[in-house]
């Protein structure tokens, strides 16, 4: 089919029939996302283990007493990032009595609306609330309340 057609008009076609199979990839992927919704810390590690690019723990209101740190361990991506939200900004605390929070070592992860309170029985032991290493590009902590830490991030 495509030999009926000038090379200049067959590159233009190659060009949208490529762009029409990312499109259709981008679709797939956000229908495959999740919300996983949690409601205490053990809830919350767990979410981290299984989540998948483009899903979404949703941390509902209340007081999240932290045994460990959380670590990501699986990557999102540029079109569908793994998000850990709290429902209503402001509302799910975190409160931590180890070194770390979160320990981010996973790209395309967001963290969004979080209170996260260092609570060490000395304070000297509460570094921080976000731990970014390795191959964790492009990770954004916006709008939370971190405090209590000796370097929040």
């Amino acid at each position: 089919m495509l030999g009926d057609y000038p090379a200049a008009s067959r590159s233009v076609l190659d060009a949208a029939l490529s762009l029409c199979g990312v499109l259709v990839l981008l679709c797939c992927s956000s229908l495959a996302a999740r919300e996983i919704s949690v409601n205490d810390f053990e809830s919350l590690a767990e979410a981290t283990k299984r989540v998948e690019a483009g899903d979404v723990i949703m941390l509902e209101p209340g007081l999240y007493l932290a045994r460990d740190k959380v670590r990501t361990r699986n990557p999102g991506n540029a079109g569908a990032p793994i998000v850990v939200r709290a429902r209503k900004p402001g509302t799910a605390v975190i409160q931590v009595n180890t070194p770390e929070a979160f320990f981010v070592s996973a790209p395309h992860w967001h963290f969004e609306g979080l209170v996260i309170d260092g609570r060490c029985a000395d304070h000297s032991a509460c570094e921080h609330a976000f731990h970014i290493v390795g191959r964790a590009d492009r990770v954004q902590v916006r709008q939370n309340y971190l405090a209590n830490f000796n370097a929040h991030i």
